[in-house]
């Protein structure tokens, strides 16, 4: 069994909340290769949505395992001192507590895990989103997984064969 697990945070925004600044999503890759290369991750990368730092994470240990946690919660600390010492927006804003508990679930930061059994290809998709109302990823969860697998709306799944014209397409005002 593979576990995906995908933690975030807003730890520091560059410029509000609208990006990440380069040394704090440094740091995120280089806390996920130490632990590639220490046994505990199969697997992991760091990337930015907005202003959140996304640790993208495959490893064999199973959900909520303590290890896997602490390594979220040590990165997210570690960056939440390089956002104060940088002067960003909001540091540390998503860590809730003082101290790591065991896992990360309550104490701010989001986490989503999944155990899958491994094929010999097994693509996956992590949809990102930051500063959003619950309510809104939950609605989204109907929309997003059709639209985003529709070749007409994701470029970067449609195969290219030859050089396109291009295409245009005339939607419907929503004004009244």
């Amino acid at each position: 069994m593979i576990t995906l697990s995908v933690i975030k945070a807003d730890i520091g925004g560059y410029v509000g909340h609208s990006s990440m600044h380069p040394e704090i999503l440094a740091h995120g890759s280089e806390a996920l290769a130490r632990a590639v290369q220490g046994g505990l991750l199969i697997d992991g990368q760091a990337q930015a949505c907005g202003d959140d730092l996304f640790l993208i994470m495959s490893h064999d240990r199973g959900q909520d395992d303590e290890a896997v946690h602490r390594l979220a919660w040590d990165t997210f600390s570690v960056g939440t001192e390089i956002a104060k010492r940088l002067g960003l927006y909001g540091a540390g804003q998503d860590l809730l507590t003082d101290a790591f508990s065991g896992t990360v679930r309550g104490s701010g930061p989001g986490s989503a895990e999944v155990e899958l059994v491994e094929r010999p290809s097994e693509p996956v998709i992590v949809f990102m989103a930051g500063t959003r109302m619950p309510g809104a990823v939950a609605r989204n969860r109907l929309i997003a997984p059709p639209v985003a697998a529709q070749p007409a709306t994701e470029l970067a799944i449609t195969p290219v064969t030859r050089p396109s014209t291009g295409s245009s397409k005339t939607l419907p005002s929503s004004r009244a």
